[in-house]
């Protein structure tokens, strides 16, 4: 029988700089671990040789992440610390019209994401300022003079989402109201897209969800609601879908999942 066993082994200052693993081989497996002075940690090496490297900015955040089968990513922040746009290597081995392709997040005052797609950037990647206005900037992209995105998704908090009209949802606070994503790539906004929008029970479980997909022309193709039921458990008993635009339903059917007929709600 062939057990394993690991050894750690750390420096002065208590990092761990290697393992090594004994699995019955003649040798160990050893991986080994690398600091900077801030004991930020800038480098591993696995068992075959391979490095993975890590780069930092003053804030020490993660600004670049190199890996044996990955390549490289790159990440910038905004001035709040939060994750701004990301860059791996299948977006630099990329270009549209020879720009390259990132991902960006926006956030609301809350720290929450309110918008994050798959975009094109207007410059250089590296000359990206997620600090200020403007091109890359803090409110990049903001949909106008062709900005491009391949994927995009919004979320809206608090409120209820009117676009569409008002379909009585409730108990929003500190939830998300709406989802709005798109299908194929969009260009300033426009359709098409496709919609979420969800209300809650006093409890915060979700009480209906009603997704519609709106076309090419703005007409909504698509218009379906599930409503869930809960017991005194929190369990889902049953769920009713309805289409919208026929007036079909299916009358409702029992949830199982939890050996006792139900599935425990959750929020959003």
């Amino acid at each position: 029988e062939n057990r394993s066993s690991l050894d750690r082994y750390t420096d002065v200052f208590g990092r761990l700089v290697q393992t090594r693993t004994f699995s019955g081989a003649p040798t160990a497996l050893v991986t080994k671990f690398e600091y900077d002075v801030l004991d930020r940690q800038t480098k591993s090496i696995n068992p075959k040789g391979q490095q993975t490297l890590y780069g930092y900015n003053a804030l020490s955040q993660l600004t670049q992440k190199t890996t044996p089968d990955g390549g490289t990513t790159k990440y910038r922040y905004d001035a709040k610390g939060q994750l701004r746009f990301v860059m791996d290597q299948n977006h630099a081995n990329q270009d549209v019209d020879m720009q390259r392709k990132f991902i960006y997040y926006k956030y609301d005052k809350l720290g929450r994401v309110i918008e994050e797609g798959e975009t094109v950037a207007g410059s250089s990647f590296d000359a990206a300022n997620a600090t200020t206005t403007g091109d890359n900037g803090l409110d990049y992209p903001t949909w106008s003079g062709g900005t491009q995105s391949i994927l995009r998704t919004q979320r809206v908090y608090d409120a209820a989402y009117l676009a569409f009209g008002d379909y009585g949802q409730q108990n929003l606070r500190g939830r998300v109201s709406a989802v709005i994503y798109n299908r194929e790539g969009i260009n300033s906004g426009v359709p098409p897209y496709d919609v979420d929008l969800y209300s809650y029970d006093d409890e915060g479980r979700v009480m209906w969800k009603v997704h519609m997909f709106v076309n090419a022309a703005s007409a909504i193709e698509i218009k379906t609601k599930c409503s869930y039921a809960y017991d005194l458990q929190g369990m889902v008993l049953s769920e009713v879908y309805e289409n919208l635009l026929s007036g079909a339903s299916n009358g409702g059917w029992p949830r199982s999942g939890d050996g006792r007929g139900g599935q425990r709600g959750s929020e959003l």
